[in-house]
């Protein structure tokens, strides 16, 4: 004996059902998007901020009095930014200052060097079960430390920002699960109630 066809019922359902469910996830991703990049800017910003604030500072007059005076100047300068750290080195990759406690020297190495810090320029790394955005930059200073070009190392940590985005993603799967099923449901009931006066017609 052949199998029955689908009835009606079940087939709009599974159909609608399937293209609310599609409609959730890509809102439920576009929203997720939405706040990486928001946070991403957030932390570009931030990296832009030190280095106007370390540029700042090196171009202040009389700046190298002594080296002591200088990592004073250059740690006061992000004082604000208790999430950033860097490092700056000369052309002859001596360091002049870096933030304490920080290990830079590896990212200076392998991210390329980039003339303006944008979403598209950051890149990620991990150091010691820590998370961090930055990027390589050359500063052109003049009237100090020789006039020669120095190589700034901007890193800000973004554990706190992944954390989030990793609690919204369970939440996104729980509100999207419980919406397709509701969707499901509804559809199924719309359908099954509109049939119903046929199905009293035929009997």
């Amino acid at each position: 004996m052949a199998n029955r066809p689908a009835s009606l019922a079940l087939r709009l359902t599974v159909s609608i059902g399937s293209v609310i469910t599609v409609v959730l996830l890509a809102f439920g991703w576009i929203i997720e998007r939405s706040i990486d990049t928001h946070f991403v800017q957030q932390d570009v910003d931030e990296l832009n901020a030190v280095i106007q604030a370390v540029s700042q500072s090196l171009s202040e007059p009389q700046l190298v009095v002594t080296s002591e005076d200088l990592k004073r100047r250059l740690a006061s300068a992000v004082s604000g930014h208790h999430t950033a750290q860097f490092r700056i080195s000369d052309s002859n990759e001596n360091v002049i200052y870096a933030t304490p406690n920080s290990d830079l020297d590896s990212f200076a190495w392998l991210a390329p060097s980039t003339e303006a810090i944008d979403i598209d320029s950051v890149k990620i790394w991990r150091d010691k079960g820590l998370t961090y955005r930055g990027a390589v930059v050359q500063l052109m200073q003049t009237g100090s430390i020789n006039e020669t070009p120095l190589t700034l190392v901007v890193a800000t940590g973004i554990d706190f920002h992944l954390h989030y985005l990793d609690s919204f993603r369970v939440y996104l799967k729980l509100i999207t699960l419980a919406a397709c099923l509701i969707a499901i449901l509804a559809t199924w009931f719309a359908v099954y109630q509109g049939h119903a006066p046929l199905r009293r017609i035929s009997a």
